[in-house]
């Protein structure tokens, strides 16, 4: 090729030169003005924030790292570009006829229906969160095949608009449960009336019979709790109730948890075991949040679910309650809030019910003055359950069994507590993690975090931590 023949191909590509520069200058500043978010509604996730420069930051690497992180993270349209791969990445569902099979994505392989998740405060904001480490138990050990847990970790199936966590567990797990509610009922004798509900999931109620053959038939697992618990422990069975009404809203369909619906009709079972008269809900006043999607969703991003969002019902109680707080980093110093957590939105709309996963909360009714306060030791499927109960009694304290941070014993016996129920959902009740907290309940000690070191800026704190209310 001569000299002339370059010459007159070298504007063209200048040009794209240019052009090139011109995109990426305008990309840059579009991302320097961009509003960038703080949470991901498709991930259900806190997305990376800005990190703080320090010198040791800084000669680590850890600053840079984290900068990236936080850019990748908070990139111009992400939720539309990962909407987009969850419709590329459906196309890989494994499809029968009118269901598919998805892989779940989980960071770290937690079992959905219990995972930890950011509560908000009583006042709108996020908790403080102090983990707990679970302490070595002293109680029965699990069994040799504790690793059947309760669910088969990574799928989940969905039929039409809706998602299913696909079910099983070795009768050994739920013996295991048992025994471990045995245990507390021996330790804390015959002066508290104890209970035991464990929840069926949706699985069992909403997935055609033509498809119940990929998961394990929940009714023989609660059977065989039920016969291992000992005659002071009374099991409450919610199944009849909620198949009885299968056709209704009892279950959402882009997230794990049951609605209001559905506790309230385990509710009935309860009352009817622990002998009041449940209220009828038609008479209550119901709101309602949405559009929501929920976990099932986050984890499948399926695209037909995403199309047909749930809505969060909850109904008001014409009670007069007290309700106080026990934060995480808290446990001897709550702060006084409503019942529900009205602000929240969005995928945290169930965060609703009693203000998300909070380790103690005790709620006082001062219309009822028969005697009866009870405890209830619970995963996230209780959140939707108490609301009912403050109609019958004069305390309901509600014990997290993930976050407790004091003496379980103790505080039942300083509540005067003389009721106790243990409500959780299935797949909790066959899982080796969830049966290890509730065994180790009694040794539960608070331990303070670890002072940050100086080079790290100050966090501000809730505003609840900073103006604690004094503990009765």
């Amino acid at each position: 090729m001569s000299q002339k023949q370059s010459r007159k191909t070298s504007p063209p590509a200048m040009g794209g030169v240019l052009l090139t520069v011109a995109i990426l200058t305008a990309v840059g500043i579009f991302s320097l003005l961009y509003d960038r978010p703080t949470v991901s509604e498709i991930e259900k996730r806190p997305l990376a924030s800005f990190p703080s420069l320090t010198a040791d930051s800084l000669l680590t690497g850890s600053y840079t790292r984290d900068l990236s992180n936080f850019f990748a993270d908070t990139f111009p349209l992400r939720e539309q570009l990962v909407a987009l791969s969850g419709v590329l990445s459906d196309l890989r569902g494994v499809r029968f006829d009118e269901v598919k099979i998805h892989e779940a994505k989980s960071d770290d392989g937690a079992v959905i229906s219990d995972a930890p998740s950011t509560s908000p405060s009583p006042q709108g904001e996020a908790a403080s969160s102090v983990p707990t480490p679970a302490p070595e138990s002293s109680a029965s050990e699990p069994p040799d095949d504790e690793g059947e847990i309760g669910v088969r970790n990574g799928s989940i199936i969905t039929y039409k608009n809706a998602g299913y966590q696909i079910f099983g567990g070795s009768d050994s797990i739920g013996q295991w449960y048992a025994q471990v509610i045995n245990q507390h009922e021996k330790a804390i004798g015959d002066s508290v009336r104890i209970y035991n509900l464990v929840v069926p999931s949706s699985i069992e109620f909403g997935l055609p019979e033509r498809y119940q053959s990929a998961t394990t038939p929940q009714r023989p697992k609660l059977e065989n709790i039920a016969a291992n618990l000992d005659p002071g422990v009374e099991f409450v069975n919610p199944y009849d109730a909620l198949q009885a009404h299968r056709e209704e809203y009892l279950y959402f369909r882009t997230d794990h948890h049951w609605t209001a619906l559905g506790a309230y009709y385990a509710y009935t079972a309860f009352a009817e075991q622990a002998g009041f008269e449940p209220v009828d809900y038609h008479t209550l006043e119901c709101r309602s949040l949405e559009p929501f999607l929920g976990t099932l969703y986050s984890q499948t991003q399926d695209p037909d679910m995403a199309a047909h969002p749930d809505r969060v019902d909850y109904y008001i109680m014409p009670q007069e309650l007290s309700c106080c707080y026990y934060l995480k980093g808290s446990p001897y110093y709550g702060t006084y809030g409503p019942l529900y957590g009205e602000y929240a939105k969005s995928y945290n709309s169930y965060s609703v019910f009693l203000q998300g996963d909070i380790p103690v909360i005790r709620i006082l009714n001062s219309k009822i003055t028969n005697g009866r306060r009870i405890a209830v030791v619970k995963e996230s499927f209780g959140n939707a359950f108490v609301p009912w109960l403050v109609n019958h009694y004069e305390e309901v304290l509600v014990i997290d069994q993930r976050y407790l941070e004091r003496g379980f014993y103790g505080l039942l016996e300083e509540e005067k507590i003389n009721e106790l129920l243990f409500i959780n959902n299935i797949f909790a009740a066959y899982t080796p993690v969830r049966i290890q907290e509730i065994a180790t309940l009694p040794q539960r000690v608070y331990i303070p975090p670890e002072p940050e070191s100086s080079s790290s800026a100050p966090q501000e704190q809730p505003e609840e931590a900073k103006e604690p209310q004094p503990e009765r």
